[in-house]
């Protein structure tokens, strides 16, 4: 940098009097140079990571309770609860779910199980009307036998009720309405119990608690919805609604009804009831309403049972002004819809946090970051089958999407938004038929087979251009997966090969993938496994509860998605053992502050062909998080070592320092060297600071400076006139820098300084300037007269030193946080024009140093 041009001059001002004038402080500025840091690189042994506990989690559904057969036979009631659900089927059967899944209830004999409808009571009760009975359930116990409700002893019988808080209103098949205490229990005595006199209920209509004990039924003979409170035994006739009501429920002030297969609601304020339109995504089975055959509530939201045959589904829908909107939670099975997949889902890839699925209704991306929403819309990207055509497996990367067909014709879907999705599918021309693919590290490859031979084809993400990569060999393969490394493995029938040599044998693998470490991991059956190299077997991880279709794993983190024969759930764990960056951990910790330098670092230059993995360290976590491979630099500071004990070994990885942040790299593709140039230094070399500036304790510059020297609160800021006992010098990225000894608070601290901040000696030359304080409107400050190369822009009331106008141009100075930045204005620009006969002085100090560096930085170090 010492060649750069400099194209912003510095004005440091210095305390000074001068006869006539006032006194006028001044600061010394630098021009460029930030920050570095430094950590030590840890050494030894590394601790095995502790084998997970079981972490066999559901990414979706996200409840159990949403997956129930209702196609078999069509739901008839339902009732939705935290944590659980109770839903009555056409069958004349009740399943209830209770310890994880759905059980079916045995308190009725099956010749006496003819169950009508269903409600919950209080926390731990159900309350059904079986063969027009009614019958409590305890949720704590769904395996005992159901309790009567009685009333003198007696079985209630009824058509419909309905049940509060603390009551039950019942409608008999003959129109009678009586509601009923249940403040002692489901044994009702004789003053517990109000009848609506001369009054008689339309038969087969529903009855259900409005506010309060009021009840809402539909009378007999005008076939009009009545309002009776039976506290004051007052009758209040309504309207008459369209169509027969089917089912009727109560939430927040209005009455929400079924009607001629629509949602309708009647607010008690309103004139009329109002049609509730159902904002539905036509490309999906579940979110409509086709024939809703019960209604409840849960909390705020419409609990709808819908017998449809394309539906037949117990729905949770949101009220949404005059509208309803699908929540994402249905109890279904095999149904389509933004947030699921069907039972024959039979691929799974992921894209860092993403995870992509394949079935026959579309390509699902759930994003599966801190911010998932199994039931937001946020959350899920779709590409229907309809718009991009029936793939058979597929490839996920950062920018698109490679698609691989039953017809042995490679696609690319470009995941930018805008277009349909159809317009964004590119066909990808190979020679021979495309059999499989896969991603890593910004590039696909292709495994293609002419029927005499197979090769491997790479691509760069986003491009439809690919050139070969595996040259042909003998084989079919019909398996890809290739590592961080570049290593292709191929399976055919009986063997995998890698980089066309003979690895391992294929004992019937359904699919491949690799960790970070480049451990090969394949599935067969309900196992997944690695190939242990030593032994040369493959040996199992992981067991699931079923045959394992399809799985995937990334370098980013050790989760392991994976999907099951005739499943529709998308799982997750992390018993796989597999390395990834997340796992990696070091010996002594790693720093993010430090106070002095107590180890010197080590310099590293990484493989031009190597991988480097953005990184960046959650000190909470004491983890890594991936951010996907970057460009190299010249040259590293090595902050830690890092290590993990992978399946077939240990390994050891660099976390190194770069301009552009943390990188992580294996560390056999990197090589340990001196920094350049490095000069040992006298035992009384000294320096001296000739502007403020931080101690380091990596030398690496970063805008940021978050490798200063600090005891986690305070910055170690070193001053004009600070003295350096320098013991070497060296350079690194570009920039020199002394490792120093000096004063800060009293103690004695080490750390690296940028020469370029220093002087050996100090040799001051000065030089005055009149000038006239101003303050200007919002405009710009040029480097030249020609108002040219903006240095920076200036807001309204900004203060400036006039220092002389020609030809409606201003050369002015403005000071920064960092000194005074000398340039050019529009002479408009300034808010009073100014007598330049009345001027103030200010002090040009040029120290004898060689201080470069550019805007940038300055204007950072305003910022901060």
């Amino acid at each position: 940098m010492t060649n750069s041009k400099i194209y912003v001059k510095i004005i440091c001002m210095k305390k000074f009097r001068i006869i006539g004038f006032k006194y006028i402080t001044a600061i010394l500025v630098l021009l460029t140079l930030s920050a570095a840091f430094f950590i030590i690189g840890s050494k030894g042994n590394f601790s095995v990571r502790a084998e997970n506990a079981l972490n066999n989690t559901r990414v979706i559904p996200q409840s159990e309770t949403e997956i129930f057969d209702l196609n078999s036979s069509a739901p008839k009631s339902a009732v939705v609860y935290d944590g659980g659900a109770a839903i009555i089927r056409e069958d004349k059967t009740l399943w209830i779910f209770s310890d994880g899944e759905y059980k079916k209830y045995e308190g009725f004999s099956e010749a006496a199980s003819d169950p009508g409808s269903i409600r919950r009571f209080g926390e731990n009760y159900l309350i059904l009307n079986n063969a027009n009975k009614l019958y409590a359930i305890n949720l704590q116990n769904v395996s005992a036998a159901p309790e009567q409700i009685t009333y003198e002893g007696e079985i209630i019988a009824c058509e419909y009720f309905g049940v509060n808080g603390k009551s039950l209103v019942t409608k008999t098949s003959s129109g009678t309405i009586a509601v009923y205490s249940l403040s002692n229990g489901f044994n009702i005595e004789t003053d517990k119990r109000t009848e609506l006199a001369g009054v008689v209920a339309k038969n087969l209509t529903p009855v259900c608690f409005g506010e309060g004990d009021k009840v809402f039924f539909v009378r007999n003979g005008d076939s009009k919805l009545c309002e009776w409170d039976p506290a004051t035994d007052k009758l209040e006739s309504i309207f008459k609604p369209e169509g027969e009501i089917k089912t009727i429920t109560y939430v927040n002030g209005s009455v929400y009804y079924t009607a001629d297969g629509k949602v309708w609601r009647y607010a008690e304020s309103a004139a009329a009831p109002i049609e509730l339109a159902i904002n539905s995504d036509e490309n999906y089975q579940l979110g409509k309403i086709v024939n809703p055959v019960d209604i409840s509530c849960f909390g705020d939201d419409l609990i709808i049972t819908d017998a449809g045959s394309d539906v037949r589904a117990v729905q949770r829908f949101v009220l949404s002004g005059d509208a309803l909107d699908f929540s994402g939670y249905a109890i279904a099975k095999n149904r389509t819809a933004f947030n699921r997949v069907l039972t024959n889902v039979y691929e799974i890839n992921r894209f860092g946090k993403t995870v992509y699925t394949l079935d026959d209704n579309k390509l699902t991306a759930i994003k599966n970051d801190e911010n998932f929403n199994a039931y937001a819309n946020e959350s899920f990207d779709n590409y229907l089958v309809s718009e991009i055509g029936s793939p058979k497996t597929f490839a996920a990367g950062e920018n698109s999407v490679l698609l691989v067909y039953t017809d042995a014709k490679a696609k690319l879907l470009t995941l930018s938004s805008g277009d349909e999705a159809g317009e964004r599918v590119t066909l990808l021309n190979f020679s021979g038929s495309v059999k499989d693919t896969c991603y890593i590290n910004g590039k696909f490859y292709v495994l293609t087979d002419d029927g005499s031979s197979s090769r491997v084809y790479v691509g760069t993400d986003g491009s439809t251009d690919f050139s070969e990569y595996c040259p042909a060999f003998a084989g079919h393969g019909v398996n890809l997966t290739v590592d961080g490394y570049g290593n292709a493995f191929i399976a055919d029938s009986t063997s995998i090969y890698k980089n066309r040599e003979r690895f391992a044998a294929n004992d019937g693998i359904a699919k491949l993938s690799t960790d970070l470490f480049g451990n090969l991991y394949s599935i067969k059956g309900n196992e997944i496994r690695y190939y242990d190299e030593t032994e040369t077997v493959w040996k199992t991880v992981f067991t699931a509860q079923a045959q394992i279709k399809s799985f995937s794993m990334g370098i980013d983190d050790d989760a392991v998605y994976y999907i099951l024969d005739g499943d529709e759930r998308i799982y997750k764990m992390t018993e796989a053992k597999n390395a990834a960056i997340n796992v990696l951990r070091t010996q002594n910790g790693y720093k993010t502050t430090a106070t002095t330098v107590d180890e010197e670092f080590y310099r590293y230059i990484v493989d031009e062909n190597a991988n480097v993995y953005r990184a960046v360290y959650t000190k909470d976590t004491q983890t890594f998080t991936d951010r996907g491979v970057t460009k190299h630099e010249s040259e590293y500071a090595c902050l830690a070592k890092l290590g993990f004990a992978g399946v077939n070994g240990q390994k050891t990885f660099l976390a190194l320092a770069g301009v552009n942040g943390v990188v992580i790299a294996d560390e056999t593709q990197a090589e340990k060297s001196n920094p350049e140039g490095e000069t040992l230094l006298g035992e009384n070399c000294k320096a001296y600071v000739t502007t403020s500036v931080n101690g380091y304790y990596v030398p690496v510059i970063t805008p940021d400076c978050e490798y200063a020297l600090s005891n986690g609160e305070t910055v170690f800021r070193l001053y004009k006139g600070a003295v350096l006992t320098c013991e070497k010098k060296f350079s690194m990225l570009g920039t020199e820098y002394y490792l120093a000894t000096f004063n800060y608070d009293g103690n004695a601290v080490k750390g690296y300084v940028p020469v370029s901040f220093t002087v050996e000696v100090l040799n001051e030359n000065k030089e005055w300037r009149a000038y006239k304080l101003e303050t200007v409107n919002k405009t710009k400050l040029y480097r030249t007269a020609e108002l040219a190369e903006e240095l920076l822009e200036l807001s309204k009331n900004d203060e400036i030193r006039v220092f002389s106008i020609e030809n409606g141009v201003a050369e002015v100075a403005y000071k920064t946080e960092a000194g005074f930045i000398i340039g050019y204005v529009d002479a408009s620009a300034i808010i009073n024009a100014p007598n330049l006969s009345v001027r103030n002085i200010l002090l040009i100090l040029a120290v004898t140093a060689c201080l470069c560096g550019s805007v940038t930085f300055l204007l950072l170090r305003r910022k901060k």
